[in-house]
């Protein structure tokens, strides 16, 4: 009888951790285009913001884009710069956007409403590009190095995939 109880616990236990193992994790990837590796993931709940900064290329300012996770990609929420010279610099916000000036002196757009299935990224290191995503911040030079591609995407892997790519 013990033999039978130890035997049906063992199963329990290979069965729970199984489903441990093999239950889907949502992630977002960052994925080189040239090779299609895995760069980086992250896991993400429906809501959260991710942060997309980089030096704008001409007139070598800030740029912060803030991005909403939803279960059909990225939105586009929010822009903060610093002036620009006043080169590019928009003169009034679309139809139901905000345009102020922060208590930074940063220009904001906010309220925009732009979907991204996938974010798709050219890296220089000159434009300091890094993409934040909760906790983590990932200097993208750093994960690719120069003129590299790469794709940001929603994706669900099993606890093992994940643990295993990170």
């Amino acid at each position: 009888m013990k033999k039978k109880a130890l035997t049906i616990l063992l199963l329990c236990i290979v069965f729970i951790a199984s489903l441990f193992f093999l239950y889907p994790k949502k992630t977002i990837e960052i994925k080189s285009l040239e090779n299609n590796r895995t760069l980086a993931l992250s896991e993400y709940s429906i809501g959260d913001t991710i942060v997309f900064s980089f030096i704008h290329s001409v007139s070598n300012t800030p740029i912060y884009e803030y991005l909403e996770v939803l279960p059909d990609g990225f939105y586009l929420r929010k822009v903060v710069y610093e002036d620009q010279g006043g080169a590019g610099m928009p003169e009034y916000a679309a139809d139901g956007q905000k345009f102020y000036i922060d208590e930074n002196d940063r220009f904001v757009i906010d309220g925009i409403d732009r979907h991204f299935e996938n974010i798709l990224i050219t890296v220089q290191e000159e434009y300091e590009d890094v993409l934040k995503i909760g906790e983590n911040s990932y200097n993208l030079y750093e994960l690719c190095g120069e003129d590299c591609s790469i794709e940001v995407s929603l994706t669900k892997r099993t606890n093992l995939m994940f643990l295993l790519k990170k």
